[in-house]
């Protein structure tokens, strides 16, 4: 065990106090311990207990907890779990789940599918009346209906599931619901179960203790082989031996203390709490009127867990190793813990408390029942607060970056993204506004900078553009920020071209000067004519030549 279970405990504990009911067999928290082969139920109840909608339909196969009631029980050998269901009226559908709640709790069986290990739902036809989990199937999971070929979840094809595999040292919840809600009752049969001991004869043991580690500490936490009768923790169930006492245990459980039946994590309080170091033991008590029991009334056999707890350190953090000081102000160095007894700091004072209002370096002695110890702090003084300056706005180009620094000593940064480091890195495609406050003991310095981005100017010209005569090519080489000059001196981003020439265009921006040529010529209609037909003699060549500017060619041959 540790401190994290005291916490989670803590959050469970009030999951659980929240629905301010106490529960009932018809709930996980109250279900019925397995201790003997046969139980009848001669009335079925109606609804489902105190904790509605532990079921969740959307990971099990049943509909839910219709007038339901619950069992429990720990396995102590590997073997396989065998029971049938058989109802008072034989035309009444029974639907029933296993879950393995080993490693979780009762609040799990809703949100976590993996708990479940059987469950069958089957109904209607001839699978009303008997059902269970006796191998009268291969299946594991079955949901509503009857004869569906194979059956899953959604759809039953049997009311009798495969025998269960059962894990030696596993606690399991079965859940039985009247889904007809008939009044007339069951009787539920698990004598058929091979070599699995769950009708315990077992005395119960604690198979981890976490006691108290330091003087001064209150809490010892234990977890049990399997689950323990909440009203079993009586007056002298257990007792605390050690430098002191006497002590009183006073224990808590999460399912208990929300009004459950059984549990198996407990913690104890200690009262006084430890305050001496020395050795100690906690023990289980033999005196046959408070035993400690497990769901099928074994007790628990007296068992001596001893421990020794420590003494205060030398040296402990009972006050930061730093603090800051704004000079003209003060601030309180606090070195208050629960249990001391006495102070003094290197000053002469006596109180847990010293107001110091100029830097150095301070030391408090201090001590508790336990011991004694001493701790230092170191004052830094700040004169005033933050100086930043970002720099003035600027403007990045294509593959520039920024890295904005607002470093300052024993200071604390937030950006304008919340991000909390003393640099920022600026991207050059990441135009915008970059803020800072940057805080010390004596207060908060803001500064910011507008970061403007010019991207890259992308001409990328043919070296020659043909079109035909009367039409018209418009060139375009607006970009942001740029001034621009042609060849003919005109300095505006577009152009209309209508005649023949060369053009030529310079385009400036803050970051680089690009330009580019292109000749431009129209053409008039194509006359090709290859002449009159000849006749060659062998040895002779014919050279035609159709060359017509701006054409391209396609002979008979390709």
């Amino acid at each position: 065990m540790s401190k994290l279970f005291q916490l989670s405990s803590l959050a469970l504990f009030l999951s659980f106090a929240a629905k301010g009911q106490t529960p009932t067999v018809q709930d996980c928290l109250g279900a019925i311990p397995v201790c003997q082969p046969v139980y009848v139920e001669n009335n079925s109840p109606t609804g489902d207990g105190n904790y509605n909608n532990e079921i969740n339909t959307s990971i099990n196969c049943t509909a839910g907890e219709d007038n339901s009631i619950w069992y429990v029980f720990t396995v102590s050998q590997n073997g396989e779990l065998s029971f049938v269901i058989t109802p008072n009226n034989a035309n009444d559908d029974y639907d029933w789940s296993v879950f393995d709640i080993t490693n979780a709790s009762c609040d799990d069986i809703g949100t976590n599918p993996n708990l479940v290990v059987s469950c069958n739902a089957a109904g209607g036809g001839n699978c009303n009346g008997a059902t269970g989990a006796n191998g009268g199937s291969n299946w594991d999971v079955q949901g509503a209906g009857c004869n569906s070929a194979p059956p899953n979840q959604s759809f039953g094809a049997t009311p009798f599931n495969d025998q269960i595999p059962m894990q030696a040292g596993h606690t399991y919840v079965l859940m039985v619901s009247n889904y007809t809600g008939s009044p007339f009752g069951y009787e539920i049969d698990f004598g058929a179960s091979t070599g699995l001991g769950i009708f315990d004869q077992t005395e119960p043991e604690i198979s981890e203790f976490d006691p108290p580690q330091n003087c001064g500490d209150n809490l010892i936490f234990v977890e049990f082989n399997e689950y323990i009768q909440c009203n079993s923790f009586l007056p002298g169930s257990v007792r605390l031996n050690g430098p002191g006492g006497p002590y009183t245990l006073t224990p808590f459980s999460i399912n208990c203390n929300a009004g459950g039946t059984y549990d198996r994590n407990f913690s104890f309080t200690v009262s006084p709490p430890i305050a001496a170091a020395g050795a100690y033991s906690f023990e289980i008590v033999d005196n046959n009127l408070s035993d400690i029991l497990d769901l099928c009334g074994n007790p628990a056999d007296p068992a001596i867990f001893p421990f020794t707890t420590l003494p205060v350190p030398q040296f402990i953090d009972v006050i930061s190793d730093t603090s800051m000081l704004c000079v003209g102000s003060s601030i309180v160095l606090d070195a208050g813990f629960p249990g001391a007894t006495a102070f003094q700091w290197q000053d002469g004072s006596t109180a847990s408390t010293l107001t110091v209002n100029a830097a150095g370096i301070y030391r408090v002695d201090f001590s508790n029942a336990c011991g004694s110890g001493a701790d230092s702090v170191e004052v830094v003084a700040l004169n005033d607060v933050p100086m930043v300056n970002l720099g003035a706005d600027t403007i990045l180009c294509a593959g520039e970056t920024l890295l904005l620094d607002a470093s300052s000593p024993l200071a604390t940064y937030r950006w304008q993204d919340n991000s909390t480091s003393a640099t920022y890195p600026v991207g050059a495609a990441q135009p915008g506004t970059y803020r800072v406050e940057v805080t010390n003991i004596c207060g908060t310095t803001i500064d910011d900078l507008e970061v403007d981005y010019v991207p890259p100017v992308l001409l990328n010209w043919p070296e020659q553009t043909v079109l035909c005569a009367g039409d018209t090519l418009f060139l375009d080489v607006s970009h942001p920020a740029a001034s621009y000059v042609w060849q003919d001196g005109f300095n505006g981003p577009q152009r209309e071209i209508v005649k023949d020439g060369d053009f030529r265009v310079q385009v400036t921006t803050y970051c680089e000067t690009i330009s580019d040529t292109m000749n431009v010529l129209f053409i008039t209609e194509m006359l090709a004519e290859l002449g009159p037909d000849t006749v060659l003699c062998p040895g002779e060549t014919l050279v035609f030549d159709l060359t017509i500017t701006g054409a391209t060619y396609r002979w008979q041959d390709d």
